[in-house]
């Protein structure tokens, strides 16, 4: 059975914890991805007494890509060619009736019934990251800046976004990534909503100031799933103030803010190819866990009903 009317927001979050348990998002998170996007859905596979399957489709934020979604695709192990076949199906339905052409999505390498899955569905991997976990037992000293350098949060001055944009604009095009794929940089509005929707807290956003001038910055994203974790959303430093130690600065003091603000968990992905930031993570302690796939897709969705495919001789319903 698919539910494409709404399921219950919070079946898909246990399906997705069954499916990793490292998910983190919560039933509010994807309420609030919903509110972002009109096509935005939520997907349940059942067999009419147990959830096996469930995706969302959300927008993609990282790249400019309107004819796209960015895709959650969770399948409970060992049913990935029943339930995952039901559940893909009914990915390309939604894709078909919204004039969805491609799809972004990530997937841990220790997930590997759902690689397979998808990988036969068509999606190729584009970006390989490695991901990193720092848990906090006790609250980390805050550092102590050198001459010169002063540490400020979001928080306690919030006009500091104006030199984060700043920030943004010179270094997200040195990002490693995708191959001759732009990474979109963020203007104003996409800050001020996610600082808004409590997606950013403006406590956990650390910069590293000379002279007046941002040259270093870090930010966590936050979960309603798991408001105990924290993914580093971004870590920038200013081309002529690099290999100073600054962006190792910023990320040891919001380390110290994220434990004020309840966070004990700090998790962060960084591409193969960024051995800088790897380094720096792997000097904080961070330690690492399997690599995180990256991977793309083109769809020709469905605009008539899939084909019935049944999961544990159930009927498929909508």
């Amino acid at each position: 059975m698919v539910d494409l009317g709404g399921p219950d927001a919070d079946r898909v979050v246990a399906v997705s914890r069954l499916a990793d348990p490292r998910a983190a998002w919560g039933a509010e998170d994807f309420r609030r991805d919903a509110r972002a996007e009109p096509r935005h859905a939520l997907l349940l596979v059942s067999d009419g007494a147990v959830d096996l399957a469930a995706a969302e489709l959300a927008r993609i934020e990282a790249w400019d890509e309107p004819d796209g979604m960015w895709m959650c695709f969770w399948v409970v192990p060992g049913r990935e060619a029943d339930a995952g076949a039901v559940l893909w199906d009914a990915v390309l339905e939604h894709c078909g009736r919204h004039g969805v052409a491609g799809l972004r999505t990530s997937v841990a390498s220790d997930r590997t019934g759902t690689l397979t899955l998808l990988t036969e569905a068509g999606f190729r991997e584009v970006e390989r990251m490695q991901r990193v976990v720092l848990t906090m037992s006790a609250r980390p000293e805050p550092p102590v800046p050198p001459d010169g350098v002063v540490l400020r949060s979001l928080a306690s001055d919030p006009p500091l976004l104006d030199q984060i944009l700043v920030l943004d604009a010179e270094t997200i095009p040195d990002i490693p990534g995708e191959p001759g794929v732009q990474v979109q940089i963020p203007g104003r509005a996409w800050w001020e909503e996610h600082l808004g929707n409590g997606v950013f807290d403006p406590r956990t956003v650390v910069l590293a100031l000379t002279g007046g001038r941002a040259v270093s910055y870090t930010v966590l994203r936050r979960y309603a799933g798991r408001p105990e974790a924290a993914d580093v959303e971004y870590t920038a430093t200013a081309r002529g103030w690099r290999g100073r130690g600054l962006a190792a600065l910023v990320k040891r003091a919001c380390h110290a803010a994220a434990w004020d603000a309840g966070v004990r968990e700090v998790r962060a992905w960084n591409d193969l190819a960024n051995a800088a930031m790897r380094a720096v993570n792997a000097r904080l302690g961070y330690v690492r866990g399997p690599d995180v796939l990256q991977l793309r897709a083109e769809v020709v969705g469905k605009n008539a009903a899939p084909p019935v495919r049944p999961v544990a001789g159930t009927d498929r319903a909508s």
